[in-house]
């Protein structure tokens, strides 16, 4: 019987550093996890597929969806039409839906025939292997009751939402008004 305690003092003297050892680890990973800093939020995060700023005429890509040739008409009555290409490089057709910028709540579809516009919910179809354009005197994306003055140089985000392809995001810089002298 004598055995019994001898082995029992053994192994506690054999165990008691391994359990310090524990002990200490623990406190500390404790102690780094409460002293470090939180994650920054995921707001600060541009939205997944977000190109910053292309430039007049540069691309923006979404899955098998290009947006080319980008600009915008001046700031006039809480509004501006935003032009651009849409091209369905892919073998299915998809749609463009929606879209929505921070600057308003509104975005529409506007067309224009004999002078005359039309406004109509944003609906575009985009057959495979075709492209939608957004003319100048013609039709455009309107961004209505913006909720800030802007004027040329000033950049706002847009974000297109297609049916099938993934959301494009991209800024786009306001332009000037055109002139008589601006040819």
């Amino acid at each position: 019987m004598r055995l019994f305690p001898a082995l029992l003092a053994v192994f506690l003297l054999a165990a008691a550093p391994l359990y310090a050892a524990g002990k200490s680890a623990t406190a500390k990973s404790t102690a780094k996890e409460a002293s470090a800093p939180a994650a920054a939020p995921a707001s600060n995060e541009p939205p997944a597929g977000y190109t910053p700023s292309p430039a007049k005429g540069g691309t923006v890509k979404a899955g098998n969806i290009e947006i080319s040739d980008i600009s915008t008409s001046e700031m006039a009555d809480g509004k501006i039409d935003v032009y651009m290409e849409i091209d369905n490089e892919g073998k299915v057709p998809d749609a463009l839906v929606s879209a929505e910028t921070p600057i308003s709540d509104h975005v529409v579809m506007v067309t224009i025939e004999d002078k005359k516009e039309t406004e109509a919910p944003l609906m575009i179809e985009l057959p495979a292997g075709k492209s939608a354009e957004f003319k100048e005197k013609k039709n455009a994306l309107r961004i209505k009751g913006i909720k800030k003055s802007l004027k040329e140089g000033d950049k706002f985000q847009l974000m297109l939402h297609f049916r099938s392809a993934p959301n494009a995001v991209f800024d786009i810089t306001v332009r000037r008004k055109k002139s008589f002298f601006n040819w």
